[in-house]
């Protein structure tokens, strides 16, 4: 993962990135750039001599080597959180340069402790990536993502986060709903991802889906205008248009949590052209509405709106 450099981001989102990880780590955070190899060493030879110091004059010389070797230790540990540090908020520092606005809110303090804590044991680049997104998503809008979903990543395996991102290309995001279609078992889906029912109890176990239970969701129950509402698959969408003939339907899925909604919008996921196919299908059939699919694309105003829009024509 290229390094990014923090000097570069400039004003609001450079202060608050500043402001916020000095909060976070209980002292004035100076970026990588800025540090250099002199003060490292610096540091190194001033604690050595305090340890031996401090040795002496307490009388424990045997102890001195010891007590030195535990020093050493202790400091191979911080060095190497501070690079994990450096590492997360290199990302969201990468992440905020894309920003178009940074909330002026200030971040609990609360949920600063507990990210840095959190972050500054990750050292797998892949994991790094999201808690540098987490934390540039927190500061663009604070309270974006929940003290449960921070314990929750810190517990991510390697495995689970490669089995999220597996499940994302099937997410189903309408509203404040988010879940997964299922045309038959939970096995069936194996078909589109790699991820089926050993894959289903990990994410459950890991509280990313509710339950591996299905329920019927109603395409029509979340409208906000009469006759349309937007769905999202990746960076893809859909609107289906009433025509009369039937005037709801309901389509088995599995839920996601909160925290599997918050965890899942971190990732950009593959868009899965036979899912989304079979989807269509699945609903021009089953229900007679007419349906346009296009490029999702969320409008200043929040709204969403389908750009490059075609009708889909079923099979």
């Amino acid at each position: 993962m290229s390094e990014f450099n923090l000097l570069k981001l400039e004003g609001k989102p450079l202060t608050k990135l500043i402001e916020v990880v000095s909060q976070g780590i209980g002292t004035l955070y100076r970026p990588r750039k800025l540090r250099k190899e002199a003060d490292a060493k610096a540091y190194e030879i001033f604690t050595i001599e305090r340890a031996k110091a401090l040795a002496i004059k307490e009388g424990k010389e045997i102890e001195l080597e010891s007590y030195l070797r535990i020093q050493e230790r202790l400091m191979g540990v911080e060095a190497n959180r501070q690079n994990n540090i450096d590492a997360v908020v290199e990302i969201a520092g990468k992440e905020l340069s894309e920003a178009e606005d940074i909330s002026e809110e200030p971040i609990n303090k609360d949920w600063t402790r507990r990210f840095f804590n959190y972050a500054q044991d990750v050292s797998d680049e892949e994991v790094q990536f999201l808690w540098g997104k987490i934390l540039a998503g927190e500061l663009k809008k604070p309270g974006s993502f929940s003290l449960k979903t921070l314990n929750t990543l810190s517990n991510l395996t390697r495995n689970e986060a490669n089995i999220l991102i597996e499940l994302s290309q099937l997410i189903i995001t309408v509203g404040s709903m988010s879940f997964i279609w299922l045309k038959n078992d939970i096995d069936y889906l194996k078909k589109y991802v790699k991820f089926g029912m050993r894959e289903g109890i990990v994410m459950l176990e890991a509280d990313i889906l509710t339950s591996l239970l299905s329920f019927k969701f109603n395409l029509s129950s979340t409208e906000k205008q009469k006759g349309n509402a937007f769905y999202k698959i990746g960076n893809k969408g859909f609107v289906h248009i009433h025509t009369g003939k039937l005037d709801s339907m309901n389509i088995t899925a599995l839920k996601l949590t909160t925290v599997g909604k918050q965890l899942i919008s971190l990732i950009e996921p593959k868009f899965n052209k036979q899912y989304f196919d079979e989807l269509m299908q699945y609903i021009s059939i089953v229900s007679d509405r007419e349906i346009y699919q296009g490029d999702y694309f969320i409008q200043d105003s929040g709204e969403p709106v389908l750009k490059n829009k075609v009708k889909f024509r079923s099979r």
